[in-house]
């Protein structure tokens, strides 16, 4: 996104839905009590 001077602008992360569904299908198999803490742990470390 450019504003009128043509320089980037910082947009607001959002997901799409395909990694939303690769978050999920990875979630599946780990031993994890709730997403909550398997996304704390392993996707906001690497993301």
């Amino acid at each position: 996104m450019q504003d009128k001077e043509g320089q980037k602008r910082q947009g607001a992360r959002c997901l799409l839905p395909s990694e939303i569904i690769t978050i999920l299908v990875a979630f599946h198999p780990q031993r994890y009590r709730d997403f909550k803490d398997y996304y704390l742990k392993q996707v906001c470390l690497y993301w």
